[in-house]
């Protein structure tokens, strides 16, 4: 059972503080997936302090580059669709093609707006 005791903020992987476990169960055969340490009020006033700083930053991106970078984003869920899919299923109980789908469908979309966004980029000059 693989466990993660750590949340992403911050652009890094920092200990969560809340002390709460919370076990991933798969549905269907009602076994353990996995086990997380669940955040608290501290980790989501750290997350949105982050986001917020890094908002000046995105802002100031390109329309060109925030559409590779959505590009990049759907490459990465296209090769990963079979594990990601699979993890997915296990998670939520729903049928593999089911997963499959949902994932086709979030590639799909970051496609989409990585093109509207390359679009917007070449109006803009």
């Amino acid at each position: 059972m693989q466990r993660l005791n750590e949340q992403f903020i911050d652009n890094q992987w920092v200990p969560s503080r809340g002390g709460t476990r919370l076990t991933i169960v798969d549905p269907y055969h009602e076994t353990p997936l996995g086990e997380i340490t669940g955040g608290d009020p501290a980790d989501v006033d750290a997350a949105v302090a982050a986001a917020r700083r890094a908002l000046p930053g995105w802002r100031a991106t390109p329309a060109a580059r925030r559409g590779e970078r959505l590009a990049a984003i759907a490459a990465g869920l296209e090769r990963r669709r079979e594990t990601l899919a699979t993890l997915s299923s296990r998670n939520n109980g729903k049928p593999l093609s089911e997963a499959r789908q949902d994932l086709d469908d979030a590639i799909d979309c970051y496609r989409y707006y990585a093109e509207a966004a390359a679009a917007l980029g070449e109006r803009q000059g």
